[in-house]
C-alpha cells in the first residue's frame, strides 16, 4: 500500500505588492521548508526547496550562511534563502515568484 502525499499550495498568499509578498515569503521560510517556483535571472522557471529557518540552516550549513541570512532580513526586492538541492545560499527576485507550497515531506524524512 502506498500513500500519495501532495504539497500544500500557498499561492493564495502571494500578494500583488512587493512588501506584502516579501513579508509572506519571509514568514513561510522562517518557519521551515517551502517549495518556491520562480523565474531566475535568465528567465527560466526553476523550483527550489528553500528555508530561512535558523535551526535548519545551522544543521545544513554554517555560521557564515546563517549570518548572511540574518543580515538580509529586510530585503524586499530580493530574498536570500538556503537551497536544499544546491547546498548553499541562493536568492530570488520577489517579483518573479510564480508558486509557493509547503512540501508534503520535509527533506529530513524524504530519504
Amino acid at each position: 500500500m502506498s500513500i500519495t502525499r501532495y504539497n500544500i499550495p500557498m499561492d493564495h498568499l502571494l500578494a500583488p505588492t512587493r512588501q506584502v509578498r516579501a513579508e509572506t515569503l519571509y514568514s513561510l521560510m522562517n518557519n521551515g521548508w517551502v517549495e518556491i517556483t520562480y523565474r531566475n535571472g535568465k528567465g527560466q522557471t526553476t523550483t527550489r526547496t528553500a528555508t530561512r529557518n535558523p535551526a535548519i540552516v545551522r544543521h545544513y550549513a554554517g555560521d557564515e550562511e546563517l549570518q548572511a541570512l540574518r543580515i538580509s532580513d529586510h530585503y524586499t526586492a530580493s530574498i536570500l534563502y538556503y537551497d536544499y538541492a544546491r547546498g548553499g545560499i541562493r536568492s530570488f527576485n520577489t517579483d518573479n515568484v510564480i508558486e509557493i507550497s509547503i512540501p508534503a515531506e520535509c527533506p529530513e524524512i524524504a530519504h
